[in-house]
């Protein structure tokens, strides 16, 4: 009896105390590109059109009136040193610095698909495994990608969705290689950069 009264003595004091408030006004909706301040989410893109300039302005464009924050590009090594020894920056510089300069994180993925001269026969459509003596050379791309980008690139990831069969044709060793040698390789040339791991299938 005793509990009962206790209990029935505290919902009359919040009854009269009014504890129960009601919010002042009307919650007003977000003007799109001005995401509230307190919300700790951040909205990015995943590989928007970045083909050429005309894409790049377009992606940026759009991703600023969304309130996007962050976009997700890749880093093709066959794209980027088709000969070996010889890098073709033009591309990867005009998307870097555009998006770096208009307040747009970057997240950059290395797909584990290396140019034809470096991969050994175990390939498929989306990778390839490297030839052990050109595993120096993908250290060197690597390291040639975070000094030019250093500072520009927010986070970098080797291999996304690894574990599908369609993705990393290589092992799980041989994958744990690779992204070891982009975490020391980043460290070294960008050390604010973030290495991160990609997701699964």
């Amino acid at each position: 009896m005793r509990k009962q009264l206790l209990v029935l003595l505290f919902v009359l004091f919040v009854l009269l105390c009014g504890c129960a408030i009601e919010p002042k006004g009307k919650p007003s909706l977000q003007e799109p590109g001005t995401p509230d301040d307190n919300v700790s989410t951040v909205f990015g893109i995943s590989f928007p059109p970045v083909q050429n300039q005309e894409q790049i302005d377009f992606s940026i464009t759009h991703m600023k009136a969304l309130g996007a924050k962050v976009v997700r590009i890749s880093a093709n090594w066959a794209n980027r040193e088709p000969e070996k020894g010889e890098y073709d920056w033009d591309a990867m510089d005009k998307r870097v610095n555009g998006f770096h300069e208009n307040g747009i994180s970057v997240l950059l993925t290395i797909p584990p698909k290396g140019p034809i001269w470096a991969c050994i026969e175990t390939r498929n459509q989306e990778s390839c495994v490297f030839k052990e003596q050109e595993e120096e050379s993908f250290r060197s791309f690597v390291a040639a990608l975070m000094t030019r980008y250093a500072g520009k690139v927010d986070k970098i990831q080797f291999a996304n969705e690894w574990n599908g069969g369609w993705s990393f044709v290589g092992t799980k060793e041989e994958l744990t290689r690779y992204m070891n040698i982009v975490y020391d390789e980043t460290k070294e040339h960008s050390p604010e950069t973030q290495v991160v791991v990609g997701g699964f299938t």
